[in-house]
């Protein structure tokens, strides 16, 4: 009775690879492709497990990446085989693709063996002769295409259209979009039925104050010169503002803001208990107006202005966002640290965690730490699950990591009303 047919998937073995049987397998190993393209690196492999496209460029010392991954192609397939029955009948084919987009730097790592061991007091002294170097940043610029248009009856004189691409990062940023598909279809009676089903997580790590930017310039060029020209520049723009956060012997914390770069400072005080620093974003559209550019005639002779459309009080989301590890969270937990003793064996209207975002290296473990639950509920009795455990499952409260990425590990009630979330980067080194 097709009506009663319940579909199981496989099991848990099958997690991390395509469908694999001792006759055939849907995908066949090649060997990976490495190829250049207008100053892009173009890779791609393609073997059980899915297929891996990657694409990046180094401009200026900025490096953009785009990966691209399918993974865990499943399919499954019902129908009464003895009666050649096909009136009703299921098939379908499950897998989850993976977007990952990316901008980094990584200029400052070679400052961090020198200061994680200083204390909280000499680290302060320090910022200042650090200030200068630390605000550095990398502009990378990257032409799309130029069209030049031959005017009528002007012989020698052009109308030119640029499109240019600006990114801006003073250090990391890494956004990842999980997506798990599942396309198909099914008859009954005869009844052909379509199948579509997608649901989509996005997840990110944010190191670092960045800008996009798309440019469309529109000139007028004469004898190899530029006479004039309009150009518009929009995209968005996210400034990371830092606060660092400095403990004495006794667990105090003092908090100072400062001009370096959000990054940066992560990096420098990397493994010194005695400094941890968060940054807030503030996300905004960009609109820039430039009537003739440095480049033309025209403005040397003094015919050059700009003005903004759209600038910081444009926000995207609502204003202000907190960073920690490179993750967003709800609000700053950088506390006293005797005040989070005091919070262990509490109640409160929801779970708290010690911490709501780490990151790990490849075979490295993470206990998650639970402060307070919600009255009635004991901490033997959460359930723990990964959003993605080929980079890093989770047992009893222990996360342990697998691979390179980003994921989220939940912890919730059994009964669902209350649910928390850790976020998991896993570093490349």
């Amino acid at each position: 009775d097709f009506s009663k047919a319940v579909v199981v998937p496989y099991a848990d073995a099958y997690e991390d690879s395509s469908y694999v049987n001792e006759k055939y397998t849907l995908l066949s190993e090649t060997d990976g492709r490495v190829f250049y393209k207008n100053g892009f690196r173009i890779s791609y492999r393609v073997n059980p497990a899915g297929i891996d496209f990657h694409i990046s460029k180094n401009r200026n010392g900025l490096n953009v990446f785009l990966d691209v991954s399918l993974r865990n192609v499943k399919p499954v397939i019902s129908w009464h085989e003895k009666k050649k029955d096909l009136k009703n009948c299921f098939f379908t084919c499950s897998f989850n693709t993976t977007e990952k987009f990316g901008v980094s730097s990584g200029k400052y790592r070679n400052y961090r063996a020198r200061f994680k061991d200083l204390d909280a007091s000499s680290f302060r002294n320090m910022l200042s002769s650090l200030l200068e170097p630390l605000s550095q940043s990398e502009e990378a610029e990257f032409s799309v295409c130029t069209i030049r248009i031959p005017l009528e009856h002007l012989p020698g004189v052009f109308l030119c259209l640029d499109l240019k691409v600006r990114l801006y990062a003073s250090g990391k940023g890494e956004f990842v979009l999980y997506n798990s598909h599942q396309l198909g279809f099914e008859t009954r009676n005869g009844k052909l039925r379509c199948i579509n089903e997608n649901s989509h997580d996005l997840n990110g790590v944010l190191q670092a104050s960045a800008k996009a930017v798309l440019g469309v310039n529109l000139g007028i060029e004469a004898a190899g010169f530029s006479i004039a020209d309009i150009e518009a520049d929009g995209g968005i723009r996210g400034v990371v503002r830092t606060t660092v956060h400095l403990y004495d012997e006794e667990g105090n914390a003092q908090s100072e803001e400062t001009t370096a770069p959000y990054d940066a400072m992560e990096d420098l005080s990397d493994g010194n208990p005695d400094v941890l620093v968060c940054g807030d974003l503030s996300l905004h559209w960009l609109l820039d107006i430039e009537l003739n550019t440095p480049r033309t005639q025209m403005n040397r002779f003094g015919f050059g202005r700009s003005f903004s459309l759209l600038d910081e009080q444009d926000q995207l989301f609502g204003g202000m966002h907190h960073i920690e590890n490179g993750h967003f969270v709800e609000k700053c937990t950088r506390k006293k640290r005797n005040l989070i003793k005091e919070m262990e064996h509490t109640r409160s209207e929801r779970i708290v965690l010690d911490s709501y975002a780490e990151v790990l290296r490849k075979g490295e473990t993470y206990h998650i730490v639970v402060k307070a639950l919600p009255e009635g509920y004991e901490t033997d009795e959460l359930l723990y699950e990964s959003k993605d455990p080929a980079i890093a499952s989770v047992h009893e409260g222990v996360i342990t990591a697998h691979a390179s990425g980003s994921t989220r590990i939940s912890v919730k009630t059994k009964d669902g009303k209350h649910q928390s979330y850790v976020n998991i980067l896993v570093s490349t080194q």
